[in-house]
């Protein structure tokens, strides 16, 4: 494993030997973008998509980006800020059945809206997939842990954690005596298949 992006928050872990990775998407992009600079400069193309920024903060010739939020409209917002993952998959170059690719999800809470509309058949076909999820302090809610545990079989039918650290960036709640929930996490996960 190594780190690549930011010594903080922005920097994930990944399989040393990223040689037959083509591609990421990147799903949230703010201004923390030195994880898709490392995979550019691997000869990786970058694929990223966030309607709050006007462009990445840095440049690079393996950069494409989308200026659309990925996922559902949740109401009140002109059409034009969202598309479907499909949609925006479709815009880019990538062949999903030849292509061997990284999907990285950061986009502030709206993760699970996003995984629960994804077709599983997609999940399967990313050899690495890198979430950062947000608001987990909600599963104390039966309803809420339903539904987040559901997204969590989905990807884990298909892919393994191998790594998973608290993004100490909140307190955690100590809900039982020196049990504590941190409210953002960030995981990786290994297609079963491998790379």
């Amino acid at each position: 494993m190594t780190r690549l992006g930011e010594e903080k928050d922005g920097g994930y872990f990944v399989p040393k030997n990223l040689n037959k990775i083509d591609f990421c998407m990147t799903a949230g992009v703010g201004d923390l973008i030195q994880f898709e600079y490392d995979l550019a400069e691997k000869g990786i193309k970058c694929f990223m998509a966030d309607f709050s920024v006007s462009k990445p903060p840095l440049n690079h010739k393996n950069f494409y980006f989308l200026k659309k939020y990925i996922g559902n409209d949740p109401g009140n917002n002109p059409n034009d800020e969202y598309i479907s993952f499909d949609e925006w998959k479709n815009s880019t170059s990538i062949d999903l059945d030849t292509q061997k690719g990284i999907l990285k999800i950061d986009i502030e809470g709206f993760e699970y809206d996003l995984l629960n509309n994804l077709d599983k058949k997609i999940i399967k076909k990313f050899s690495i997939i890198i979430i950062e999820f947000h608001h987990l302090n909600s599963i104390l809610n039966p309803l809420a842990y339903e539904y987040v545990n559901n997204i969590f079989n989905k990807i884990l039918d298909s892919h393994n954690i191998i790594h998973f650290e608290n993004n100490k960036v909140t307190k955690p709640v100590e809900y039982i005596k020196n049990e504590k929930l941190y409210d953002m996490v960030e995981i990786t996960f290994l297609n079963k298949k491998g790379i």
